[in-house]
């Protein structure tokens, strides 16, 4: 499992882990907006968004919003087309809600982008 791979990377260690289910969630997927993809995480959308709005063709089929850009509810982010998410910790809930809403996920192929110096616990300088 992801969660169990990716501790293992960050920290070395193997260890046995329980997914979280994220039940709570009363939204499912539901795609409204169908050129809007949503890049939700802080970290990554404050350079990132502002490299897609600046860099992206007028005429390019998909529009890219942040968390700022939407109501920030579960039924909001359960209408974009699609995410584009970093998994920046390892206990980013976020992804198991996205992935419980059955919205497509896009996230980076390569095992060093899981490699982060900061969690959700440090805060950036």
């Amino acid at each position: 499992p992801l969660f169990a791979e990716q501790i293992a990377w960050q920290s070395g260690q193997r260890i046995r882990v329980v997914r979280p289910v994220a039940l709570y969630l009363e939204a499912s997927y539901y795609p409204r907006r169908l050129r809007d993809v949503l890049v939700p995480e802080p970290r990554e959308a404050c350079v990132l968004n502002c490299l897609l709005r600046r860099f992206t063709p007028p005429d390019y089929p998909l529009r890219f919003f942040e968390k700022a850009d939407t109501e920030r509810t579960f039924k909001a982010f359960s209408m974009f087309r699609s995410i584009v998410i970093f998994p920046h910790d390892y206990a980013l809930m976020s992804f198991y809600e996205f992935y419980a809403m059955s919205i497509p996920l896009f996230m980076p192929s390569h095992l060093s982008k899981y490699l982060f110096p900061y969690s959700a616990t440090v805060p950036l300088l």
